[in-house]
């Protein structure tokens, strides 16, 4: 019934995490026993005409390697009707006793992943002229590859998983950065998830350099999920304030946040900004540091 109004409705596109499409494997990965219908119901769909885009979490252990062949190859079976495939990796916080041993991506796994998706998108675009098969912003930034230029992404299907949002960043710097020069801003630090920082240290030192201005980073260590949750929009306030505070500098006259990290918009003003994943309210954060707080606009 679900699948019939999803056609019936018209409810195009979908983005479907499948993980793997080996029945027994994907039974026991999402402990469901209709858990291995999942390649019948992306084939069901996709003779209706609904638009498809996909993800594996890859979980090391699990469904790399040989699944991962399995699962691409399944999915690139459907095209067009799936349209394309995000690989990511598990994400994983400091609370896991009692658990699946499940362990975080190595930089060594990153890498050799990053450029066998590679590979991947030269086969498909040599057979559909579509790279089809993407790896996550964090497999770039763990193994140290190179980004790939914003054409690679072609039109960027799977930004909202982390795919391409490192791209997307570069290009705004490079588009914007020209306009900067001589422009006088106020001392102003940023806060940002570990990942990233690397990234945004060249922007902030390049900036400095454009305006004079005196804008510093601090890469925030995760403490509330452990350091092994990395990505900005995980932080939460408490550790915010407490990085901040700790610095050898005080944050300046502004501080910057990153938008993620709230739940809701900020809409300027008085309007509702969101919370952290800690539920402080963005006022609480600037109550807190005593000084102004704003999200970054993009």
């Amino acid at each position: 019934n679900d699948l019939q109004r999803i056609i019936g409705q018209r409810m195009s596109p979908l983005y479907i995490s499948v993980h793997t499409t080996s029945p027994k494997l994907r039974t026991r990965m999402l402990g469901n026993d209709r858990a291995g219908l999942i390649l019948k119901q992306l084939s069901y769909l996709a003779k209706a005409g609904i638009e498809m885009h996909t993800q594996v979490v890859l979980c090391p252990g699990l469904n790399g390697g040989g699944e991962l062949e399995r699962t691409v190859a399944d999915l690139a079976g459907l095209w067009p009707a799936v349209s394309s495939l995000a690989v990511v990796p598990v994400g994983l916080t400091r609370f896991r006793r009692g658990r699946y041993p499940l362990r975080a991506v190595t930089g060594d796994e990153a890498c050799e992943l990053v450029r066998w998706v590679h590979l991947k998108q030269e086969e498909f675009m040599a057979k559909m002229k579509y790279p089809f098969i993407f790896a996550s912003d964090e497999f770039y930034l763990q193994s140290g590859e190179p980004v790939p230029p914003a054409r690679r992404y072609v039109g960027f299907p799977q930004v909202e998983n982390g795919v391409g949002m490192v791209r997307r960043l570069l290009d705004e710097w490079q588009a914007l950065k020209g306009s900067l020069a001589g422009r006088k801003l106020r001392p102003a630090t940023l806060a940002c998830g570990t990942l990233i920082a690397p990234v945004l240290r060249d922007i902030v030192d390049e900036l400095n350099e454009l305006t004079g201005a005196n804008w510093r980073l601090v890469p925030v260590v995760n403490e509330f999920f452990g350091p092994v949750t990395t990505v900005s929009g995980l932080l939460t306030g408490q550790d915010v304030v407490a990085a901040l505070r700790r610095g050898p500098e005080p944050p300046g006259e502004l501080a910057l946040l990153p938008r993620a990290m709230f739940t809701g918009r900020y809409g300027g003003g008085s309007a509702p900004a969101g919370t952290t994943l800690d539920d402080m309210h963005i006022t609480d954060v600037e109550a807190e540091l005593g000084v102004p707080v704003r999200m970054a606009g993009t």
